[in-house]
């Protein structure tokens, strides 16, 4: 009888190992995704700050007394470049951009230019494909936050030291209403 518990108290070890096992094995997989899914933001991140070079160099040829500001968005643009923090680095880029904007809006020959109808096109289709990155990683995040956090599986993911992941969120000014008004307003 004793022999028979003891096999018994070892067989439930051992599906408690093999449980444990895959659930270590699923969340490095997903702290994976996690990571690749990041990357990929980094990337598209990466060929967007590309662009502001490009746009810089067609506003200064329309906005000559912007100089200084311009030159002020590629040094911010250069000391952010290679910083690991994608949403750290994803708002420098759109501050960026919101400021050669703001400033193409006081020239309207500058709108006009087909070099810079054409960069804006191709922003429109970058900013498109950051926000399906965006929303990818958030999905990620939310399966894996989710995994982590439920029973039994919280035990093992705080045993390891795994923690809750954080979304991509906009931050409290992405999120104001904008202020439009007409010309003649």
């Amino acid at each position: 009888m004793q022999l028979k518990s003891i096999y018994i108290i070892l067989a439930i070890i051992f599906l408690l190992l093999i449980w444990a096992i895959q659930v270590y094995n699923r969340i490095v997989g997903m702290v994976q995704r996690i990571e690749n899914s990041k990357a990929q933001i980094d990337t598209l991140l990466k060929k967007r700050f590309d662009m502001i070079p490009n746009m810089v160099q067609i506003v200064k040829g329309y906005a000559a007394h912007e100089k200084e500001t311009l030159l002020g968005l590629i040094e911010i643009r250069n000391k952010t470049y290679d910083d690991k923090n994608v949403v750290k680095k994803d708002k420098v880029c759109n501050k960026t951009f919101s400021k050669i904007m703001a400033i193409s809006e006081a020239y309207p020959e500058l709108k006009a230019s087909e070099n810079f109808l054409k960069l804006q096109i191709e922003l429109d289709e970058m900013e498109d494909l950051i926000r399906t990155a965006r929303m990818e990683f958030n999905d990620v995040v939310l399966i894996y936050n989710r995994f982590i956090m439920a029973i039994p599986t919280v035990f093992i993911a705080i045993l390891l030291g795994y923690k809750r992941e954080e979304y991509f969120e906009a931050d409290m000014k992405e999120r104001e209403n904008v202020k439009m008004s007409l010309p003649n307003e």
